[in-house]
């Protein structure tokens, strides 16, 4: 009786000499295993994700930047209308006024000319 108890703590410790659990050990270590094959299909899955992945960044990328742009020039264009604008009244005023003082328009533009640096 005492032999069985002891044979019961080996194969509890994993132990004993149990056929079974040798065919387990076995049987898992054929799961663990990986045909090349296999091995070969998950490497190739693993590489069109990555590739698929790559791709959709690039496009992201694209698109924020293009995206960037156009806010860009918008806020430059918005900025630049108010020179545009004192540049056509002062061509108009100009124009218009044939005994017009060329010091006062030249004052006017050079005026236009430092709000065009500024930005």
């Amino acid at each position: 009786m005492t032999e069985d108890i002891d044979e019961d703590k080996n194969d509890i410790n994993g132990e004993g000499n149990n056929e079974e659990n040798s065919e387990n050990i076995t049987s898992e270590e054929e799961k663990l295993e990986i045909s090349p094959e296999e091995k070969i299909k998950e490497l190739e899955d693993k590489l069109l994700r990555t590739v698929a992945e790559m791709d959709n960044m690039r496009k992201r990328s694209d698109k924020e930047r293009s995206e960037a742009y156009k806010i860009g020039a918008s806020i430059f264009i918005k900025e630049m209308l108010p020179i545009i604008d004192n540049l056509q009244r002062a061509m108009t005023s100009f124009v218009e006024g044939e005994g017009t003082d060329t010091k006062s328009f030249v004052d006017g533009t050079n005026a236009i000319l430092r709000d065009f640096n500024h930005y």
